[in-house]
Order: structure tokens, then sequence, then C-alpha cells
């Protein structure tokens, strides 16, 4: 109990990292802080080890503003924490109370509660995180870390010693290699003082890539339709990071994969289409069909992405006529070509790593398959514009013809070079042929390209 009229100091003496053998003193002081004499009388002196010596009459009188103490001395015969008190009875009515505290050197072990791993993808790699284990004590003290909960999460080293000031760094250890929700909690038992539970928290999640459209649904077949032989067209897909780390990914063509159509011509029967298919290979030097990468290419090609992150891929369909320049002389009668190809966007580094033979197979990586149809063009004049003009050697003479041609609603226009050339058995002698290049554009044609016979003397096809 304290008085208002008297004041003690130090209200509460403690003495620490004592050790044995060893004297520690220190002085307490009490003041008449009120308006009248007080009578201070030293009522509960301290036991052994401690030892306090009052510099007063054991009953005297202090006048306002004065002060009576003495010496205290703690001599500690144990490694042990010891309590005490000194009590000061005032105009013996009032108690006043100061508390002794010697405490021998011990540690004092630190460590953080949670383990958060936060969001990670699962790669079959192991990532490590460290956990402080601080004594901010004056004595070495031990830890043990005890835990049984899921494999993939590995403590160590599961017990130690820390130095005074020192500190020990845990390990915690996560494997990533099976998607989930990881919520464990490990027991640390600390030296002198409370056992501490010890939170261990992971997400972890199945990184991949997804294809989308401009409007924002998901995209597994991109449709070119048909499009005119030597042309081009050009389709915009977005490429999504589903993921919360940042990746690299590749994007290439699957030259073996299943379904894939080169070439194909549907208006020729199976039979007809297969030996077709091997007589070209025969008669060819060069493998059988366009190159896949010539028909189908993206751009870009190969990039970095941030975690969640989209961006646009722009796909190209350029078809192309498969058939020697000496067929497509002698025939004027072509079918279209089906192309169906399939783009694989892969993640690279979710590519290397041990994956456990008991761990579900992730695709890392998105398949697009980009169809489209190839549709051969002939330009010819019409036979109102047979006319010829022959010209003498050196001079020219030029020959005004209406070509037709029509496209799919599909190919908006077609931009097209048609080479001109006399197929006249017999000509005068010392006149002059000669052959020119033009080219054409039909734009908002008809529905179906029409081809006519060519005028006797003029015949055109498209290179």
């Amino acid at each position: 109990m304290s008085s208002p009229s008297v004041r003690v100091v130090p209200p509460r003496v403690e003495f620490r990292e004592v050790r044995v053998g060893e004297v520690y003193r220190t002085t307490v002081t009490v003041t008449n802080v009120g308006g009248a004499s007080r009578d201070i009388v030293l009522q509960r002196p301290p036991s052994k080890p401690f030892k306090f010596t009052f510099n007063a009459p054991p009953s005297s009188s202090v006048a306002p503003g004065l002060s009576v103490g003495g010496s205290l001395t703690f001599s500690p015969e144990q490694a042990v924490e010891v309590a005490d008190s000194l009590e000061f009875l005032i105009d013996h009515l009032t108690t006043v109370e100061v508390q002794l505290r010697a405490y021998p050197p011990a540690c004092k072990l630190l460590v953080d509660s949670l383990v958060d791993f936060g969001s990670v993808t699962a790669t079959s790699q192991v990532i490590v995180k460290q956990l402080p284990l601080t004594n901010q004590g004056s004595a070495p003290g031990q830890y043990q870390v005890k835990f049984n909960g899921d494999p993939s999460v590995k403590l160590s080293p599961s017990r130690g010693t820390v130095m005074p000031g020192a500190t020990q760094w845990l390990t915690v250890e996560l494997s990533t290699h099976m998607p989930g929700l990881i919520e464990e909690m490990a027991l640390v038992k600390l030296q002198s003082s409370p056992d501490r539970s010890l939170r261990i928290r992971a997400e972890v999640v199945d990184q991949a890539l997804q294809i989308y459209d401009l409007q924002g649904s998901p995209l597994s077949c991109l449709s070119f339709g048909p499009v005119y032989n030597g042309t081009s067209r050009v389709e915009r897909v977005v490429l999504k990071n589903n993921g919360p780390a940042t990746c690299h990914w590749l994007g290439f063509l699957q030259d073996t994969a299943e379904g894939t159509e080169l070439a194909t011509e549907l208006w020729k029967s199976t039979d007809a289409a297969l030996l077709g298919r091997r007589r070209e290979t025969l008669n060819s030097k060069t493998p059988h069909g366009p190159d896949p990468s010539q028909v189908v290419c993206c751009v870009p090609k190969q990039g970095r992405i941030g975690p969640y992150e989209r961006i646009t891929v722009s796909v190209r369909f350029s078809p192309l006529c498969k058939r020697p320049v000496e067929d497509r002389k002698r025939s004027s009668s072509a079918g279209p070509q089906e192309y169906a190809v399939f783009l694989l966007f892969q993640l690279v580094d979710t590519m290397h790593g041990f994956i456990p033979l008991n761990a579900p197979t992730a695709g890392h990586g998105v398949e697009l398959a980009v169809m489209g149809l190839g549709l051969p063009c002939a330009c010819c004049p019409s036979r109102a514009w047979t006319s010829v003009s022959w010209a003498a050697r050196g001079a020219s003479a030029r020959t005004c013809c209406a070509c037709c041609a029509t496209s799919a609603p599909s190919c908006p226009f077609i931009s097209a070079s048609a080479r001109w050339r006399s197929s006249g058995r017999s000509r005068p002698r010392g006149w002059w042929r000669r052959a020119s290049v033009r080219t054409w554009c039909f734009r908002s044609p008809p529905a179906n390209l029409v081809v006519s016979v060519c005028a006797r003397r003029w015949t055109c096809w498209v290179m």
C-alpha cells in the first residue's frame, strides 16, 4: 500500500544477471512530500540474502521535504530467482511496500508465430523461407520443434541451442509438386518461455496459359474461313497468364499433331485424293505439301508475361497452292483446300523440375486449333474483249479486257497478279509477241469465283 504523503525511490528494486559469489547494492530513500511531519518506521526488514541498513533511528519523525533511507545489499547463494519486500510504516497507520527481486542469468527466446508462403505455382520445386529465433537473454537457451503434418512441409533443425544475443535461423521448406491449400501447425518449445504455436500457410496453384478472343470469351478454335491462295488474313487473340508468377512463354506449331490437314482437297473423293498425293510424292523432289510455318504463324512467338497479365498475339493464315506451276497451267478447275493446324503456347519455366509419379499431370500449355479454307483464284478476260492487237518489233500494243472474279463473303477483296501470253499457233513472220503482267484488285465481289473458258488466243492464270 502506498501513501500520498511519502514517496519511495525506487518503488521497485530488481537485480538482474546476478551470479553466485557477487554482492549487489542499491539505495532506497523515503521522502516526506506532505505538509506535516511524519513518523517513518522500518516495519519489516528483508530476509536473507537481502540486507537493508537503515540510516535513521527505527522510529523517527521526518519533517516536510526531508527524507530517510538506507543501503540494500543482495548476496546470492544460489542461481535461482529470489523475491522479497521492504515495508515502511507511516504514522503507525499506513504501510508502504517496496518489492525486491533478483534474477539470475536466463535465456529469452523469441520466435514469430506465422510463416506465410502466399500464393505459389506448382512447379515441382522447393521454396525455402527462413524463420529467425532470437535469444535476447543472458544465458544460452534450448529449443525444440515438433511437427507431424503435411510431408510437403519440412522444418530444420528440429532442436538446438541459441547463445545469448545470437539468432538461429529455422528453415521451412515447401515442395510445390501438387496444387492445394496448406494450413499446418508446428509446436516450438522454448526454454524458460511458454511454448509457441507456429502456423505455416501456403496456396499452391497450377499456373497455366489461357486463350481468349477480343471479347473475353475462352477460345479453343480459331476459324479464318475461306481465304484465297496467295493472300493472308490476320486475327488477334488474347493470351493470359493465369498464375501468380512471372514466366516466359513460347508458341510453336505441332507438325505431327493428330487431325492436322495441309492443303487437303475436299472436293475430291478419298481414293482420288490419296492417289494424287501418292503421285505428287513420287514426282516431286521436295516433301509433300506446303511448309506449315508458311501457312500459319503467330507474332510474337515468345515473350515474358507477368502475373495474371494479358497480351495480344496476332495469328496469320496464308494458304498456299501446293500444285506445281505446270499443273496450274493445264488445269483451271482446282478446288478448295482445307487447312487445320495446331498452335501450342507453352510455359517455359514449368518445363523443368522433378514431378513424382503419383502427382497429377498439370497442363502448363494451351492448344489453339487454327482452321481455314484455301480458295484457288483465276482471272480471265470475257469473250467480248478477245480482240488482239499485233505490234511490230520495237512497237507496243494494248488490249483492254474485262476480267470476271468473285469472292466468298469473308474475303472483302482479292489482289491477283495474272500473266498473259499468246496461245496462237501461227503469226505473220516478223511480228513480235510481247508478254506482260497485270494486277487487279477486286473489291466487294460476288459470292463465287467465276472461271470461264478463255479466248483461243489469250489465256491467264494466277501466279
